[in-house]
C-alpha cells in the first residue's frame, strides 16, 4: 500500500480505520482464556510499527526530494477512527481512572501526519462522504446489506471500510450518478 500511494501520489489519502485492532481491550473475550497474555502497549506498539512500514516508502521519497531541493509529495492523509481504535475511548469510559492516562494520543496519528476524525463522524472529499462505517440513526449499528442498498437508503456517494472485500454500487439520480 505504501508503494502504491508513491507511485499514484494521490492528493488525499483516506484511512479507514482499524489499523490498531486492540485485541487486549475486546469486550468479547473479556474474562476468557483467549484475553490472557493481551497488552495493551503491545497492541499499540504493532500499530505504530505498521504504521511505519505503511509510510516508509512516502518519508522515503520526501527525504529524497528534500535532499534534491524539488517540491515535496505532501498529500493530505486523514485517519478515520475505526471500531477497534474506539475501544480505547470504551475502555476508558468504563475505567474514568484511566482518562488522561489512555488514550487516542498513545496511537501517535497526528505525529505521522494525519488529521484525525472521531469513530462514526464521517467526512466529505471532494463531494464523496468517508466513513468507517455509516450507522442506522435508530441503532447506532452500522448499516447492514449489500452495498446497492446501503446506497439506497444514504442516497450519496460513500466509502466505507469496516467489512472486508470490495463492492460497488451505482444510482442514477436524473443525468448524474452517485
Amino acid at each position: 500500500a505504501g508503494n502504491y500511494i508513491v507511485a499514484k501520489r494521490p492528493d488525499v489519502i483516506v484511512h479507514l480505520g482499524d489499523h490498531f485492532d486492540m485485541n487486549s481491550l475486546s469486550s468479547y473475550d473479556r474474562g476468557t482464556k483467549k484475553a490472557e497474555g493481551k497488552r495493551y502497549q503491545d497492541d499499540i506498539d504493532a500499530g505504530r510499527a505498521a504504521m511505519d512500514v505503511l509510510l516508509k516508502p512516502l518519508r522515503k521519497l520526501q527525504r529524497k526530494q528534500k535532499r534534491q531541493k524539488i517540491r515535496q509529495y505532501n498529500p493530505r492523509m486523514e485517519f478515520l477512527l475505526g471500531n477497534h481504535e474506539n475501544r480505547i475511548a470504551r475502555h476508558v469510559n468504563a475505567n474514568p481512572e484511566l482518562d488522561g492516562k489512555v488514550g487516542f494520543q498513545d496511537l501517535m496519528l497526528a505525529e505521522a501526519g494525519w488529521t484525525v476524525h472521531d469513530f462514526t463522524s464521517p467526512v466529505q472529499i471532494d463531494g464523496v462522504w468517508y466513513a468507517h462505517y455509516f450507522y442506522n440513526a435508530n441503532t447506532g449499528r452500522a448499516l447492514g446489506g449489500r452495498c446497492h442498498t446501503k446506497l439506497q437508503n444514504l442516497g450519496f456517494s460513500f466509502t466505507m471500510g469496516h467489512q472486508q472485500g470490495l463492492e460497488t454500487a451505482i444510482k442514477q439520480i436524473g443525468r448524474a450518478h452517485v
